[in-house]
């Protein structure tokens, strides 16, 4: 990358970036209540489809009191996708395990809508985000409570931070660039890191239908304004999983659902502990991304998503109860991690 075209934040901007209203952002202000702050957003989403950049990025994911981190090299060439792969060596990472950073999910209108349905999107002010102005833009709950802030580059559009918040005003996740090249050298995308290349095969509403009357729940909405964005299948008969790909516009949380049960294993494994809920027993990650896994009716369900607590709590709510105990490994196997519905690895 040539020195020149490169802007670098200081080592501060690192140590700042989990707590609201940082050294990268300045404080926001008054909200510009005429202005909703939409128009600002969709001109991200917009540059964030015809802009090339490459960078670094911090990212990170609260999940109870522990706050796993990571960096992330991220290559995006409209046209041909986005190529995100870790930073740093795995040994130098703090909980976070290698794949894209799902808690920052790609503006597009359809989570624009939601955002906007959802909650009240006002302008707050100017920030900084490496060397470079941008306007924050903040989320609001019905009680009036900061629910995500975004920071977008006034020269580009292009979104360079964004953190949600949970009820009690805590980051629940954040990411942002450290360092950010708007004029990168001309190289081309590899297949193994990819966003371009999808999870799956996207399932369509009459397969849905079909495999529905067949007992599989894949409900469309879920709690707390969790819409079903988008589906998606691997394998098929006892082998097909599902793919279901939630949001309420700041969010994303992603269920998988596969036939079968659980494999008994006592003590739960792989970072995660047994936890009884309605009359079941729900697999619960103690630690980075929250996940959990449950059997129920037959299905075994892998909920996996960057977001606040509550809202974990809500999505799994809206699904199956568990009524089985056990521990699935292939599941963790192949997924330990999930990015967004564009970076997926089949297992």
């Amino acid at each position: 990358m040539p020195a020149t075209t490169i802007l670098l934040c200081s080592v501060l901007c690192l140590l700042t970036l989990t707590t609201s209203g940082g050294a990268l952002a300045g404080a926001p202000g008054r909200p510009h209540q005429d202005d909703s702050g939409m128009g600002v957003l969709r001109r991200a989403a917009k540059a964030g489809q015809e802009v090339a950049y490459e960078g670094v990025q911090f990212v990170s994911s609260r999940n109870g009191h522990d706050t796993a981190t990571g960096l992330v090299d991220i290559v995006h060439r409209p046209g041909e996708g986005t190529s995100l792969s870790p930073a740093e060596p795995a040994a130098d990472r703090e909980g976070l395990v290698a794949g894209p950073p799902s808690s920052w999910p790609d503006l597009d209108d359809r989570l624009l809508d939601l955002l906007g349905a959802n909650y009240r999107v006002v302008r707050t002010g100017q920030g900084e985000v490496c060397g470079r102005a941008a306007t924050v833009v903040e989320a609001h709950r019905a009680d009036g409570s900061v629910a995500g802030r975004f920071w977008t580059d006034d020269e580009t559009g292009l979104l360079l931070r964004r953190e949600t918040f949970d009820s009690a005003g805590r980051v629940a996740q954040s990411g942002a660039f450290l360092s950010i090249d708007l004029a990168p050298d001309a190289v081309l995308l590899t297949d193994s890191d990819s966003r371009g290349r999808l999870w799956g095969d996207t399932l369509d509403a009459a397969e849905r239908v079909r495999l529905e009357s067949g007992g599989w729940r894949l409900p469309e909405r879920l709690a707390a304004g969790l819409a079903l964005v988008e589906t998606r299948s691997t394998g098929s008969g006892a082998d097909r999983i599902v793919h279901l790909s939630y949001s309420d516009g700041l969010s994303l949380v992603s269920v998988f659902v596969q036939q079968g049960r659980l494999e008994m294993k006592s003590g739960g494994s792989a970072g995660l502990r047994p936890v009884h809920e309605d009359g079941g027993t729900v697999y619960v990650a103690e630690t980075g991304q929250h996940r959990r896994i449950w059997e129920a009716g037959g299905f075994v369900y892998t909920l996996m998503a960057d977001a606040p607590t509550e809202t974990v709590e809500t999505a799994a709510e809206g699904l199956p109860s568990p009524d089985g105990s056990g521990f699935w490994a292939r599941v963790l196997r192949g997924f330990t991690r999930f990015g967004t519905w564009l970076g997926l690895t089949a297992p």
